[in-house]
């Protein structure tokens, strides 16, 4: 091999080193770009989802201090004539305007248990209504017509009872954990609405 053939060589060499190092920065410059990328749209999405859940708790903070509608001021005072004055001040009782009809009329309410959740149960001349609203579950609802209750049973326990309602495609709806003194009124506001409904 002559000179000339192994200068040659040395400086392909060194030329296809040179190509491997400028294409191992290029990728290496597109991958810090990418990472870069995927940061900046991960924090813009964490950043996106904090702004939304303080607006989202400053609107529940709003409606919290917002004054009571006339709708709601009724639909307290009919809670507090049929229960008493403690549930009436629930904080599911603002959500009730909205899903009541204007002439829907409460005939009982009680504060018990379902599962790991809290709810606050009404029953009206039309339906018996779940809702609860948690700080971590949000807002819940169901309901029941009172067309659709078979029967209504009640047991009493040293300091607190439970209902539980039956009927047709019903699976053991149980209120437990409700105060002792309103078990015994809420099963009965629910038979006596149930009977005046279907009569």
């Amino acid at each position: 091999m002559t000179r000339q053939e192994r200068q040659r060589r040395a400086k392909e060499r060194k030329e296809r080193a040179s190509e491997r190092q400028r294409a191992l920065r290029e990728r290496t410059a597109r991958q810090d770009q990418e990472r870069q990328e995927r940061y900046e749209e991960r924090r813009d999405e964490l950043l996106a989802r904090r702004d939304a859940q303080r607006s989202e708790r400053q609107r529940a903070k709003d409606a919290r201090n917002a004054a009571p509608t006339e709708r709601e001021q009724a639909i307290r005072s009919e809670i507090a004539a049929t229960m008493g004055p403690g549930l009436s001040v629930r904080k599911e009782v603002r959500y009730l305007p909205d899903i009541m009809e204007p002439d829907e009329i409460v005939k009982g309410a009680a504060r018990g248990t379902m599962g790991a959740d809290s709810w606050l149960v009404v029953c009206t001349d039309r339906r018996v209504i779940f809702v609860d609203k948690g700080l971590v579950t949000g807002f819940k609802q169901m309901e029941i017509p009172l067309e659709m209750i078979s029967s209504v049973s009640h047991r009493v326990g040293p300091l607190t009872g439970s209902v539980e309602i039956l009927g047709a495609g019903l699976t053991g709806m149980a209120v437990k954990n409700i105060v002792k003194e309103n078990v015994v009124a809420f099963a009965r506001a629910v038979q006596a609405a149930r009977r005046e409904h279907t009569t």
